[in-house]
C-alpha cells in the first residue's frame, strides 16, 4: 500500500512509498512516476524535456517539464488508480548504510495523498522516523553538511509580491531522508556500472 506525501498546493506528484522490516534493516519502497510509459525517447516531448532539464518554480506558475496532463493526471501518483511507476527498493541498516535491492516498472495504487502540514504520526508507517533517524545518523558520521531553509512562498498582497517563510515541518525532514537514501543509493548503483547523467 503506496502513499503519496506531497507539499501543499502541488497537485502533480511523482513520488510514494512504502516500508516494512525486514530483521534490522528497514526496507523502503520508493517510486517514481513512470513518464517513460508514455513518453518515448527521441519523441518531439522528450527531445524538450531533455532541453528545460527540470521544472522551474515560479511565484504563480511554473514551467513544466511535461505538460501538466502528464505530470498533474496520468503521470502523477494521485490515489485514484493505479499508475505505472518505477519503483527502487533500497535496504537501509541500523547504522544507516544504504543499499538498492532492486529497481522495476510497477504499476502502483497510492492509498492517500498526504500534505506536510496536515500529516500525522498515525497516519505514515511506523518505520519512516527510525529511518529518518537512521539517515540523519549517517550524515552525521559523514560529516555532511546539512542546510534546512525554511518554506519560502511568494504570496501576492495588494498587487506586490511578498515573501513568506514559514518553519521546517518534521514530515518535511522525514520525507527527505527517504528522497536521500534512495538518491544516495541510485547513485552508488550508477557509478559502479559508469553510467548515468549526474
Amino acid at each position: 500500500p503506496f502513499v503519496t506525501l506531497d507539499p501543499a498546493g502541488a497537485t502533480d506528484l511523482d513520488q510514494a512509498f512504502a516500508l516494512e522490516t525486514a530483521g534490522p534493516d528497514i526496507v523502503l519502497h520508493y517510486a517514481i512516476a513512470d513518464v517513460g510509459f508514455f513518453v518515448r525517447p527521441g519523441d518531439p516531448l522528450d527531445a524538450e524535456a531533455w532541453r528545460r532539464g527540470l521544472t522551474l518554480y515560479l511565484p504563480d506558475e511554473r514551467a513544466r517539464l511535461y505538460p501538466a496532463a502528464l505530470s498533474e493526471g496520468a503521470a502523477s501518483l494521485l490515489p485514484n488508480g493505479p499508475r505505472p511507476a518505477v519503483v527502487f527498493t533500497v535496504r537501509v541498516d541500523e547504522a544507516g548504510a544504504l543499499r538498492l535491492d532492486g529497481a522495476e516498472r510497477a504499476l502502483v495504487h497510492s492509498r492517500a495523498k498526504l500534505a506536510y502540514e496536515t500529516v500525522r504520526p498515525a497516519d505514515l508507517p511506523l518505520e519512516l522516523a527510525e529511518l529518518s533517524r537512521r539517515m540523519v545518523a549517517a550524515e552525521d558520521r559523514r560529516g555532511a553538511p546539512r542546510v534546512e531553509f525554511p518554506e519560502q512562498e511568494l504570496e501576492r498582497v495588494d498587487g506586490r509580491w511578498e515573501l513568506r517563510f514559514d518553519p521546517r515541518l518534521a514530515s518535511e525532514d522525514d520525507n527527505a531522508g527517504m528522497s536521500l537514501a534512495t538518491n544516495l543509493a541510485v547513485a552508488d548503483a550508477m557509478l559502479d556500472a559508469r553510467t548515468g547523467l549526474f
